[in-house]
């Protein structure tokens, strides 16, 4: 009959084409998978080749890094055997200055007052010396090896001398030198002499180098153990940018030196 035939062929056609359709999407798909791969394969390669640009780069950066490194080794080494020797050449002629001071302050035909000057002329050459050791220290603290001492002071006579030394430099600019203590004061501390003189001397003779008229103190206080040294003048002071940065090892203030 041809119902059953039409029917057939109609449902042959419907078959057909849900197949076609299905094809076409896996078609599609297949053609989408592809052209992922490709690109992802793509964009691999391409993070693959700035990944070896980047280690090359890296490798020439450190190489660099390192070259520096060298090239600063090899000035510190030379700095501190320059520094070594400079050490050496100005120890010879200060001996000879500290000698003759030493004799002449042994001298007891010369009037007091000269001795006094005498005195300071020692006292000064005596701290010069310790200056120029401290000049090897550099070495050690390039080498991390740097340490403090726990020396016992007289601290009375430490700061004694310092004022000696300082009053003179003070009255040659006209300027007031004051020293204010207490009257107790104990007889011997525990401290690093040498750091504490050189702190001390680099702080006053920084004040009244930018000192151009007024005053500088040196106030010592004592309580409970606990020694407060203070240094104090009239000069141009500390400028408000400076006063972070100078506490940084190896730093000073961007204030101009004082005309001579």
């Amino acid at each position: 009959p041809a119902a059953p035939k039409e029917i057939l062929r109609t449902t042959l056609w419907m078959v057909f084409a849900i197949l076609a359709i299905f094809g076409g999407v896996a078609a599609w798909l297949h053609v989408l998978a592809h052209e992922s791969r490709a690109i992802a394969q793509q964009e691999t390669e391409r993070q693959t080749q700035l990944l070896v640009r980047e280690i090359a780069a890296h490798r020439r950066t450190d190489a660099e890094l390192q070259k520096a490194k060298d090239a600063a080794e090899a000035a510190n080494t030379a700095k501190s055997r320059y520094v070594v020797n400079i050490s050496h050449e100005l120890r010879t002629p200060l001996n000879a200055i500290l000698g003759y001071a030493q004799l002449l302050e042994r001298d007891g035909s010369i009037p007091p007052r000269q001795h006094n000057a005498i005195r300071v002329v020692r006292r000064s050459s005596e701290h010069l010396r310790s200056l120029i050791d401290g000049l090897l220290d550099i070495a050690q603290i390039e080498a991390g090896k740097f340490q403090l001492t726990r020396d016992e002071t007289q601290l009375g006579a430490l700061l004694e001398q310092i004022v000696a030394m300082f009053r003179l430099q003070a009255n040659a600019k006209h300027l007031d030198f004051v020293f204010s203590r207490p009257d107790r004061l104990p007889d011997v501390v525990m401290t690093d002499e040498k750091r504490l003189r050189q702190i001390l001397i680099n702080l006053l003779g920084n004040a009244i180098k930018f000192t151009e008229r007024g005053r500088v103190e040196l106030r010592v206080r004592y309580s409970g153990q606990v020694a407060q040294i203070e240094v104090a003048d009239t000069g141009v002071g500390i400028a408000a940018e400076d006063l972070e940065r100078i506490f940084q090892p190896f730093e000073r203030g961007r204030t101009p030196m004082p005309s001579a």
